[in-house]
């Protein structure tokens, strides 16, 4: 009796099974029946691939690898993303959030050494054969084409330990990229800061290490943010206040404003002031990436005249982010605003600071090597 009841329950599970709608079932993704086509190691290889870069590509541009991806420049940001741009032992090189690394990580795709250019190039190769694969418009030979130059070009530059950055402090161009292209790191804020003031107010290495909150002066009306300079008092534009206002609220959060220093790096469970050594590290490796990815002799708007500083109404959403940021620095509950006009910068700050602390307290990888030069060589072979 127990054996036919379980009989009867298998047919039914089975039944249920066969009856089951389509969209229910669990189904491969065309990428990883085309790895299948390749012998049993190259395959594992190729679907560690698109999985990584897939990954990558929902968290940088939110769109999936089963679509055609026929510009080189979203190749070229993986390329500089994943290899150490200026290798330093005392500090990792990868510029990859740190949400994107971890989850790289959990999925055993990347582990802590850096890859090496050649790494990140076979990576890339498996996801142009995809593409071509299923996307016949896809011109693999002009990817290639303008992606070999880059990797040319960064396997030296990944081995050089110049600090290249320094030639252009000066350079308005180079100024003009970093404002429109924001940092990527896992503290984008702060170095974005720390880019800013570098090549918009010529601040040095020693000065930016001694940056701290004690020094900014604000003016509500006119809305003028004003840093004390060790010479002179520099009016921050509103992007480099928005910015350094970011970056002051991320210290309060993290830190809870023990210490007023801007330029801090976290060493396991405690936060220390970034040393200048380290500062020219970070500089010199969003130097390598911003020129790298969009160039700096070249770079112009689409109508082809040179990219200004920033657009006007670019200008209205900084300012009107600072207004907002500004007015909610000084608001104190149940008084009117004209009474804390001139309220002291270091009061409103540290009142915010312990409001939220009182809340607080009340509530890796090695895969195959490959030869580019020689797969340039024989595109036709190596592609298909």
């Amino acid at each position: 009796m127990v054996a036919q009841r379980a009989h009867a329950v298998s047919i039914t599970t089975r039944d249920r099974r066969m009856n089951q709608p389509d969209e229910d079932k669990p189904r491969a993704s065309d990428a990883e029946h085309f790895a299948l086509d390749f012998p049993y190691r190259k395959s594992v290889k190729i679907r560690r691939d698109l999985k990584h870069f897939d990954l990558w590509l929902r968290a940088t541009y939110e769109i999936t690898i089963d679509r055609p991806i026929p510009l080189a420049f979203v190749y070229k940001d993986f390329f500089l993303s994943h290899v150490a741009l200026y290798p330093h032992p005392a500090m990792p090189g990868r510029l990859l959030s740190a949400e994107l690394e971890n989850e790289l990580r959990r999925s055993g795709l990347l582990e802590a050494d850096e890859l090496s250019c050649q790494q990140v190039a076979s990576i890339i190769l498996s996801v142009i054969r995809w593409q071509q694969h299923r996307y016949k418009k896809i011109d693999a030979k002009n990817l290639l084409q303008e992606l070999l130059p880059l990797y040319r070009q960064f396997q030296w530059m990944t081995r050089n330990k110049e600090l290249t950055y320094q030639s252009t402090l000066k350079s308005s161009r180079v100024l003009n990229v970093f404002r429109r292209h924001l940092a990527q790191s896992t503290q984008a804020e702060r170095d974005l800061l720390m880019i800013l003031l570098t090549w918009g107010y010529g601040f040095s290495q020693s000065e930016l290490v001694q940056l701290n909150i004690d020094s900014l002066q604000i003016n509500r009306r006119p809305l003028n943010w004003t840093y004390l300079r060790s010479d002179a008092p520099v009016k921050l534009d509103h992007m480099t206040a928005v910015s350094m206002f970011t970056l002051l609220c991320e210290n309060v959060d993290l830190m809870d404003l023990k210490s007023h220093w801007l330029m801090n790096r976290q060493d396991g469970a405690r936060w220390r002031v970034l040393t200048e050594s380290e500062i020219e590290i970070i500089l010199e490796r969003h130097y390598r990436y911003a020129g790298g990815l969009y160039g700096f002799d070249y770079y112009y708007v689409p109508g082809g005249s040179t990219t200004p500083d920033l657009l006007p109404q670019e200008e209205a959403a900084f300012t009107k982010a600072l207004k907002r940021f500004t007015k909610d620095l000084f608001a104190v509950p149940g008084s009117t605003e004209e009474e804390h006009e001139d309220d002291d910068w270091d009061a409103a700050v540290r009142k915010i600071s312990l409001q939220r602390i009182s809340a607080e307290a009340a509530s890796g990888i090695h895969d195959e090597q490959v030869d580019w030069d020689a797969f340039i060589q024989n595109k036709g072979s190596s592609i298909n």
